[in-house]
């Protein structure tokens, strides 16, 4: 059976699609949004409910306060940008009968949009809702949430083996006709490798259109080099100052952190290109809660930053190892107010010029939230937002719904953008096997 239908002019949403995916109106292709009031009334007495069911419905309600906060929901308000639907939620008075229930109600906005010619589909989780918009000539299918491919799809590396005397001699300008399978994206990262020796192997970026940027595993401070290919890549994508969005996707232990840090003291301390290194990151805790943290809002928030503190004094021990003429600690940074420890709670409404700002843990981020931490950037700035996906300290976010996932798919193939999904651990042995087994 062909199930294709044509463009849909109008979505009307049913309760239940809230509780399977409480941003659904931020992945549905359509010019315009239905949601009646009662659905919102239902959403409001569902979210005092334990569990899945009150948790889907609380951040259902907080994706509708965000748009309300952009304007009257009731004459309707773009669910993201200017291409996205134009949600509207339906008032009692849209009614003839404001007593309906919320079943009557979905069912009578669906009739009403169809009535007027539009191309109308009901999205319901609930068989019989499908049946009785049947009877009524009404459209309607189940919802099914966007299906989002994993980190190593799409940031995806094209491997290309070849003899290992064409890859020694091979030019920028002859690589395109030179791979077998294409880019399909601006700023994916092609690995030539010798077919006889994988780890000999020269890196390149794609630009667009037949450019190729080689990348060069050049030590940084004279002292740090990348330990593999993904690591080559992230920091090509951090020092280069036209990239302005990076995401770096990947377990514990890949250098997402180190390597973040690293490029940001080069651009601050050496090269002048920032003002500061600015770093914010959700106060989700891992396990049980141990309490409130003393001192002011800078005391608590030092708590959680001591993964940065961490990764400054090992860059800092590795430097002074080497014997280089440069000083670095966090209390210097930090006097000279080069380093800016930020939570996310005191970011809105702010406007951060010149900043290299590090969203750590994004993962535990919802879409709307990382949405107000990018837009904060003002001139000059560039955003770096790493986690990994894999582990959420949330339960209110999934695999495929939470920030980081949702803002590396939606800015796929721009310009301004490039992900890198680092996968091989170079903390130890056991992180790695702990990484993969547990």
């Amino acid at each position: 059976m062909n199930t294709t239908i044509p463009l849909v002019e109008v979505a009307v949403l049913d309760t239940d699609v809230f509780l399977k995916d409480p941003y659904a109106p931020l992945s549905l292709h359509t010019q315009s949004i239905i949601v009646p009031f009662q659905v919102l009334e239902e959403l409001d007495d569902l979210k005092r409910i334990s569990g899945a069911i009150g948790r889907q419905a609380r951040q259902a309600i907080h994706l509708f306060e965000a748009l309300r906060l952009k304007g009257d929901l009731h004459k309707g308000v773009r669910v993201d940008d200017e291409k996205t639907p134009l949600l509207t939620v339906a008032p009692l008075t849209f009614f003839n009968n404001p007593l309906l229930s919320t079943d009557d109600a979905v069912l009578e906005a669906a009739h009403h949009f169809q009535m007027q010619g539009k191309n109308t589909l009901l999205y319901t989780q609930d068989i019989n809702m499908r049946l009785k918009a049947a009877n009524h000539g009404i459209t309607s299918r189940e919802y099914q949430a966007t299906t989002f491919s994993m980190p190593n799809q799409f940031a995806h590396i094209i491997v290309h083996p070849m003899p290992a005397k064409d890859l020694k001699a091979i030019t920028q300008s002859k690589v395109m006709e030179t791979l077998t399978h294409k880019p399909t994206y601006i700023n994916q990262f092609i690995k030539l490798v010798s077919q006889n020796n994988y780890e000999h192997y020269r890196l390149f970026r794609f630009l667009g259109g037949e450019q190729f940027h080689e990348i060069h595993n050049k030590p940084i401070m004279n002292c740090f080099t990348a330990q593999n290919a993904e690591q080559a890549m992230a920091l090509d994508l951090l020092m280069d100052d036209s990239i302005e969005l990076v995401s770096l996707i990947g377990k514990a232990g890949t250098g997402k952190t180190f390597l973040v840090m690293l490029a940001g003291l080069v651009k601050v301390l050496h090269e002048k290109r920032f003002r500061r290194i600015m770093v914010t990151r959700p106060t989700v805790s891992l396990g049980p809660d141990i309490g409130f943290l003393p001192g002011d809002v800078n005391d608590k928030i030092e708590t959680w930053m001591y993964p940065i503190f961490d990764t400054i004094s090992a860059i800092a021990h590795e430097i002074k190892k080497m014997k280089l003429p440069i000083t670095i600690s966090t209390e210097d940074l930090r006097k000279t107010n080069q380093l800016s420890l930020q939570a996310i709670t005191y970011m809105r409404g702010r406007s951060l010029p010149q900043q290299f700002l590090f969203i750590d843990e994004a993962q535990n981020l919802t879409p709307l939230e990382l949405k107000t931490l990018i837009t904060r950037a003002g001139t000059g700035t560039k955003v770096i937002m790493a986690g990994d996906p894999e582990q959420i300290d949330t339960n209110q976010l999934g695999y495929d719904t939470n920030g980081l996932m949702v803002t590396t798919r939606r800015f796929m193939n721009e310009r301004i953008f490039g992900v890198v999904h680092l996968q091989k651990s170079e903390r130890s042995g056991l992180a790695q096997k702990a990484a993969e087994l547990l």
